[in-house]
């Protein structure tokens, strides 16, 4: 075999080991485009965006850390610690942008956005979501229980030099010597290639070479190459035989992830409902804040009106005392509408910002611009479609439902465990061996073992020469001389290569407890996990169903109130009407036109607070059958990111008609 044909083989020989060496099983990441989430232009009505054209909601099939950095074309990457953003403190530029002259104008769309971008609770559960993406990728390259997936190679390279003191020179192979140490030199430069496959095979290659010399006669070659390449392979057939005992984590931490993401669209909706409800609140103390204030200027009206008599001998002392208490009253309520206004300001700015403290907000106000006076038009679906939808739609159950696969996963996993473990392995190497011959001077001593001795004839007469005897020890014309022979790495692989030296090896190893209880209590387990978390699906399905039927009853309890508050604020007018016909017509007096007043602005209060009160039964409804998402149209992909994309609303464009519940969107 010439040196350029062993050069080719070892050329393909270490391309191949490179192939393999290649990392598998990159996951593959699908982007979300973001846009065409549907349309947002802030409106003055108590009506949320249009819920028809939210994109359905759908968990990615991995983000960037599901995914392994490639050995190639950098190298050293994967050695690197990968990049992680640092976490945001700050407020999104978005709050700066809609702040002016120390007022935050606001809608709902807005506050609900910015809470998407800005509220820490939610910002936590998305590292969560992150955390457990890494725990795909930790998986992929397989755990205790399973073969490494990630190809590993191994060199390691070494000399070394031994100075060996000889007692006994026969065994120490030097022969009849006067040396009194043995000297050793080796050097070595071994590779090795191992991967674990999903089916629960091991294979590895193994590339050994080493190069020793030695100041002793008795070795053969001096320096001696010896060269190794063999192959072994193992797999599993009872116990770990498969795709599922040896992915089972893989597949795990898939499902955890995907049920991370709906967790995380639990704490979004959990968020935005709280949103609406801060945001609906402050609506209704602002607007009680006017609906104190005139009840406090009834009361001054009053009171005067009531000062007035008194000087006229009309009304006595203690109605003056009582039109005064009256005002103070009024006063007081008036004190505690802006303090609840103040404070729901607080709640609702805290919901949309990373840090209300921050330079500008400490003050600051907030203008919300929809408005509570047209109240939604609801329809009442019937309960069992509502309990339905909320079964398809709530994220939280989703991710229960979720939790169930993976018992399902462990309870097939631990009935693979029961088995007793059953290997077949195999190996087969091939081993090369050059060097340089050291030269050997052979002199015959067939009749005189004695080194010392002269050299006999056939006859038993010394042999001698020029008229000396010959000694056997002693070189002359009847020695011989092996020649030293140039060998060396080459034809040590080359002998390598044509397998000049064999070695198979074939083995069945079985292996089984013979109580087997661990396995037996780590089966029972899974089930008894796995019908616990069947319960646990029944269980969060009841409360579902409850709860949507109480948002139920609130939203038709909050539909009846408004219809009653309207017509009261109704009648209350008509009254105040009539009242000042007859005041005109001097049939009234001052006074009773002032308590028709007072009894009109405790109405108006009353309509407000019912708006208000039926606003949120329907975000807490909407929030029982998991719309709460889609009526703002967020997608998994918005609250993973922390943006909110809009579509940009063309000017001229038809608005489309709001419903409070759109046409059911699967996943």
């Amino acid at each position: 075999m010439s040196k350029k044909s062993v050069y080719r083989t070892i050329a393909v020989t270490l391309s191949m080991l490179l192939a393999l060496g290649m990392p598998v099983g990159v996951f593959a990441q699908t982007t979300q485009t973001p846009g065409a989430a549907g349309s947002s232009q802030s409106q003055k009505s108590a009506q949320p965006a249009s819920a028809q054209a939210a994109p359905p909601l759908k968990v990615t099939a991995g983000t960037e850390y599901m995914k392994d950095i490639p050995f190639f074309p950098t190298s050293i990457r994967p050695f690197l610690q990968r990049r992680v953003p640092q976490s945001t403190l700050t407020n999104s530029p978005t709050i700066q942008q809609m702040i002016h002259d120390g007022k935050l104008t606001l809608s709902l769309e807005d506050a609900v956005r910015l809470a998407v971008e800005n509220n820490l609770n939610i910002e936590v559960q998305r590292y969560t979501t992150w955390i457990q993406d890494t725990n795909v990728l930790r998986q992929e390259a397989g755990s205790p229980y399973a073969p490494n997936f990630d190809p590993m190679v191994t060199s390691s390279l070494g000399w070394s030099r031994a100075s060996i003191p000889i007692n006994n020179p026969f065994i120490s192979g030097t022969g009849v010597s006067t040396l009194s140490a043995l000297t050793d030199y080796n050097g070595t430069a071994n590779f090795t290639y191992s991967q674990g496959f999903k089916t629960g095979t091991e294979v590895g290659v193994l590339f050994n070479n080493s190069r020793t010399s030695s100041t002793s006669t008795a070795n053969f070659f001096n320096p001696a190459v010896t060269t190794t390449l063999g192959y072994t392979f193992q797999q599993q057939l009872l116990k770990g035989f498969g795709t599922l005992p040896n992915t089972r984590y893989i597949v795990e931490a898939k499902i955890e992830s995907r049920a991370a993401r709906d967790t995380l669209a639990t704490e979004v909706m959990t968020i935005v409902g709280q949103v609406e409800t801060a945001y609906w609140n402050l609506v209704y103390a602002l607007a009680n804040v006017s609906v104190q204030q005139t009840q406090v200027e009834w009361a001054q009206k009053n009171l005067q009106a009531t000062q007035a008599q008194l000087k006229i001998g009309t009304l006595a002392q203690l109605d003056v005392v009582t039109a005064e208490s009256q005002l103070a009253t009024n006063q007081q309520g008036l004190i505690v509408a802006q303090t609840n206004a103040q404070q729901s300001e607080t709640v609702l700015l805290n919901l949309i910002t990373r840090d209300p403290m921050a330079a500008g907000l400490s003050h600051l106000q907030i203008v919300p611009t929809d408005s509570i006076n047209t109240p939604p038009k609801v329809e009442i679906i019937p309960y069992r479609d509502a309990v339905e939808e909320a079964w398809q739609s709530r994220p939280d159950l989703l991710a229960t439902e979720l939790g169930v696969k993976v018992d399902d996963i462990e309870v097939k996993a631990t009935r693979n465990a029961l088995l007793p473990t059953l290997t077949l392995s195999g190996e087969y190497s091939s081993e090369g061996l050059a060097g340089n011959t050291r030269t050997v001077t052979e002199v015959p001593t067939a009749f005189a073992p004695d080194l010392n001795a002269p050299v006999l004839n056939a006859s038993g007469q010394p042999i001698t020469l020029g008229g000396e005897p010959i000694y056997a020890g002693t070189p002359s014309q009847f020695a011989t001389s092996v020649a030293t022979a140039q060998a060396g790495l080459l034809d040590s692989w080359d002998t390598m290569i044509h397998s000049n030296f064999p070695a198979y090896q074939f083995g069945l190893t079985l292996s089984f407890p013979l109580r087997n209880r661990t396995a037996q209590a780590d089966s029972a387990q899974a089930l008894l996990t796995q019908r616990q978390a069947v319960v646990n699906v029944q269980v969060l399905k009841n409360t579902i169903a409850s709860s949507v039927r109480q948002a139920q009853i609130a939203m038709q309890q909050g539909v009846a109130s408004v219809h009653a508050a309207v017509e009261a604020t109704r009648l209350a007018q008509e009254s105040l009407d009539a009242e000042q016909k007859k005041f005109q017509l001097g049939v009234a007096t001052d006074y009773d036109v002032i308590l028709y007043e007072r009894d009109l602005a405790s109405a108006q209060g009353a309509e407000i607070q019912a708006k208000a009160s039926l606003l949120e039964a329907v975000a807490n409804f909407n929030l029982a059958v998991g719309r709460s998402l889609q009526v703002h149209n967020i997608s998994i992909a918005d609250a993973s990111s922390g943006h909110v994309y809009r579509a940009p609303l063309i000017p001229g464009a038809p608005v489309k008609p709001f419903t409070l519940f759109p046409t059911r969107q699967g996943r």
